[in-house]
This record gives C-alpha cells, sequence and structure tokens, in this order.
C-alpha cells in the first residue's frame, strides 16, 4: 500500500460491476475508518473476513475509490488520514439507466403489491445516487403493463419476515376454483416465495400432509406467525422445486415435442419459456420445440392460448389434454 499526503482528493466511483457483498464490506470497512478507528484483519474477524478478502477490499478502496487511506507501519493499521464527507457515488452507464427505467415502468403493474413500495424506495435512492430527479421512461419507448395485482403485500412481509426468522406460520387457505365452504386451517413452515407470472406463491412444509405444498399468497387468509422457530427440511431446493413450466410441482418425467406454424415460431422466437426448452427450424418456416417436464398441467394451459399455430406431437397424453379443453371451449358456445 502506498503512502499518502493528507491532502484533498477526487473520490472515484463504485462501478455497476462491484459486487452487493463486497459494497457491504467496504461500507462496514468505511463506517470504521469514519470513526477514527485503526482497523487490520484481526478487527473484522468477527464479520467472517478472510486475511485475502481484507486487503483486497483496501487495495480497492485505495485504488479504484481513491479514499485517503493509510497503512500505520507501528500499528499495523489502516487508517484515514482525512475525514471523508461523502461516499464515493454510483457509475452507472446510459444502457443501464435505461435498463433501471424500463424495470420501474413494469412494476408500475405491481403497485401496491409485494416488494413494489421497496422497489421503488431503492429506485429513488439509486437516482439520488447518481444525480437524477426521477426515472423517466424515454419518449421513444413504452413500457405495457396489464393486470395490476394489489392484494398480496400484507401477506408478503408477514412472510418474508417469518422465513426469514424460521417461524412457524397458520392461514386459512382455499384451493384453486373451490367455494368458499371447502376453506381450511393450514399449519405450515415457510421456506421459500416465487413469483411466477404476475403473483407471488408459497412453498412451505405443511405439518399436516408432512410435505411441501405450495400456497398462492391472494388466497391465503387470516395469517399469523405463532411461536417457536422450525428447522428447515434440508432436502428442500428453491430451484429445483420451482423448475416446472409453472408453479405446480409434479412427480411425472415428460418430454414434450410442439410444432408451432410461421406466425407462432415468430412470436415465439427469442423466448425462452422453460430452462430445457430447444428449438428446431423443421422448414416452411415451422419450428419444433422440444422441453422435459415433471407436470402437464399448466402447459395445457398455455397452448390452449397459442389456438391453431401449435400441435402436440408428443405425448399422446398431453395431445388428450389439449383435445379435452378445446373441446370444453367448443362446447361453452352450443
Amino acid at each position: 500500500m502506498k503512502k499518502k499526503a493528507a491532502k484533498d482528493k477526487p473520490a472515484g466511483a463504485l462501478n455497476s460491476g462491484t459486487t452487493p457483498d463486497q459494497l457491504g464490506r467496504i461500507w462496514i470497512i468505511h463506517n470504521a475508518l469514519s470513526r477514527n478507528e485503526h482497523l487490520n484483519y484481526s478487527s473484522l474477524k468477527d464479520y467472517g473476513y478472510s486475511r485475502r478478502t481484507f486487503l483486497r477490499d483496501i487495495e480497492f478502496m485505495d485504488l479504484s475509490l481513491n479514499l485517503p487511506i493509510q497503512f500505520d507501519h507501528v500499528r499495523k493499521t489502516y487508517h484515514y488520514t482525512q475525514p471523508v464527507t461523502q461516499f464515493p457515488t454510483l457509475s452507472v452507464s446510459p444502457a443501464e439507466i435505461n435498463a433501471l427505467i424500463t424495470g420501474q415502468a413494469v412494476m408500475a403493474q405491481y403497485v401496491g403489491s409485494a416488494l413494489a413500495d421497496k422497489i421503488q424506495t431503492a429506485l429513488k435512492k439509486i437516482s439520488r445516487l447518481i444525480g437524477i430527479k426521477a426515472f423517466q421512461v424515454p419518449a421513444n419507448a413504452t413500457v405495457k403493463v396489464i393486470g395490476s395485482i394489489r392484494d398480496e403485500n400484507s401477506n408478503f412481509d408477514l412472510l418474508e419476515k417469518a422465513i426469514s426468522h424460521r417461524q412457524p406460520v397458520q392461514f386459512v387457505y382455499r384451493k384453486t376454483g373451490q367455494d368458499e365452504s371447502t376453506k381450511i386451517k393450514r399449519a405450515v413452515h415457510p421456506h421459500h416465495c416465487a413469483f411466477n407470472k404476475g403473483r407471488w406463491y408459497l412453498a412451505g412444509y405443511d405439518l399436516e400432509r408432512k410435505a411441501i405444498r405450495t400456497f398462492a399468497l391472494t388466497r391465503i387468509e387470516k395469517l399469523k406467525v405463532v411461536k417457536g422457530k422450525f428447522e428447515r427440511q434440508v432436502s428442500f431446493n428453491p430451484d429445483e422445486y420451482f423448475s416446472g413450466f409453472g408453479i405446480i410441482k409434479g412427480e411425472g418425467q415428460y418430454h414434450l415435442e410442439i410444432e408451432f406454424d410461421r406466425w407462432g415460431a415468430d412470436l415465439l422466437k427469442g423466448v425462452q419459456w422453460h430452462s430445457s426448452q430447444k428449438t428446431e427450424e423443421i422448414g416452411a418456416g415451422r419450428i419444433l420445440v422440444t422441453m422435459d417436464l415433471q407436470s402437464l398441467d399448466e402447459i395445457t394451459n398455455w397452448l390452449m392460448s397459442w389456438g391453431a399455430h401449435a400441435k402436440v406431437i408428443a405425448p399422446l397424453e398431453l395431445q388428450n389434454k389439449v383435445k379435452e379443453a378445446a373441446q370444453a371451449v367448443v362446447d361453452l358456445y352450443k
């Protein structure tokens, strides 16, 4: 670490490639040094620092952020040589600003819903940090939002805290499509919340069914946190649990082959609907899409939305499901 003279120097900038973990560590060091503390690796061991990480962060603050850090060879510690009245600002490119603006506009459909208020607050802080009064969608761009969801916020906030503190919850729940008389009380160990197709869902260990189950937040009523703490199911992996086409967890193994005509192929191009999805051009503008799924429930409704532009080649079970769904629609208009 080179020695610095105690003189005014312009602060550097945090670039957008700085990781959240690194920002957190740098903030801890900065706060301590701002209190005129003398720091070394041992001072921060309780935060889980390794010696290499500590020295790397100090070097970053010195060379990249241009902060007035000096090493005291007698004390074997680091300190600020002058007060730092303003932490370095965040450097954001025009393209990244446009991405933030678009993201804020998309969030408009979730105003009043889970996380929306927190995201809006975060965007306001970022705008102040980078010197922009407010994010506005450029005049040459439009973000169209449909289907605003506004009734999940209180449930989400409570579940977020329960998940973080491993606290059991109780609530009254109604399954999809069932009437009010079917509502039953559920006792659950909440593990994870997932966002899918405009709605939030809870994955939790159902004490009565002794298995992980999924619950839509919009159908959770009378939610309350109960005393005690639970141990998470070690076998639960949210990435695996929510790896299906939608939110429904299946136990089957299905290899899908779906043919799209030219119109469908044009709309599908560039969109990844599932991690296993593969696309092959088969001539005349048509494409063959393959997927490997554990459930056929949600893919059936998705295929129906394509009308005559999508044809199921395999499996036969999915062909029959689409036929039955299509016939049910026809029957509505007899």
